[in-house]
């Protein structure tokens, strides 16, 4: 069901809020969080929270998180004692998993959840078969949460690309194209004006041809 949502996303920030209300139907009674990285990809930043996390930072630095350091699932115990994620604060109640998102090669974040430790004091092999069990299925979620998003992410640079002036990142004809017919229906309908303002920078060429395009790109 998820899975069949993601595909139906329009953005990336639809999808996040469609994994927070599916992952925590998959693992009842786990907080957590998605994790994306920045564009800048020195940073990894909660962008869809569930439940009542309160162990993991919002924003941390990438080999904050062992997930993403090895490209597997990773087990915390207890944050501060053996191998524990940087990013995640001391709570002795909390058994955390981190698992990287990966599609095409390209990482793009990680999902974490949070248990509470007293819902694994069974026996050793039956808390063992558990864990398998939150990792198999942390694993799967992870995977289809990547694809999709590597897809929305993708379809939502092609499009910025193609309504934005890649050099003053202003909307282009494209989209005035694109636009102005609504407004115009819009305008119409509400029985309201609709203003179009036309600027032309004085003497630009020759500008750009006295001191050249890269000056010209400067001013602009």
């Amino acid at each position: 069901e998820m899975g069949s949502l993601l595909e139906c996303s329009a953005t990336v920030k639809e999808a996040c809020a469609i994994v927070a209300d599916s992952v925590l139907e998959l693992f009842s009674g786990a907080a957590g969080a998605l994790y994306l990285f920045k564009s800048s990809r020195n940073l990894i930043e909660a962008a869809a929270q569930w439940g009542q996390p309160g162990v993991s930072e919002p924003t941390f630095q990438p080999d904050a998180c062992w997930s993403l350091r090895r490209g597997k699932p990773h087990w915390t115990e207890r944050s501060g004692s053996g191998i524990s994620c940087a990013h995640l604060r001391q709570h002795p109640d909390t058994v955390s998993l981190c698992v990287p998102m990966i599609a095409q090669g390209n990482t793009l974040g990680t999902l974490h959840l949070e248990f509470d430790r007293a819902s694994e004091q069974h026996s050793d092999s039956s808390s063992k078969n558990v864990r398998e069990g939150r990792e198999q299925l942390a694993v799967s979620a992870a995977s289809h949460i990547a694809l999709s998003l590597a897809s929305l992410q993708l379809r939502e640079t092609l499009r910025e690309q193609s309504i934005r002036d890649p050099l003053t990142r202003l909307f282009n004809r494209r989209f005035l194209e694109e636009s102005l017919e609504r407004e115009l229906q819009l305008a119409a309908r509400k029985h309201q004006s609709l203003t179009v303002l036309f600027l032309d920078l004085d003497h630009f060429k020759t500008f750009n041809d006295t001191f050249g395009h890269e000056a010209g790109d400067s001013v602009l």
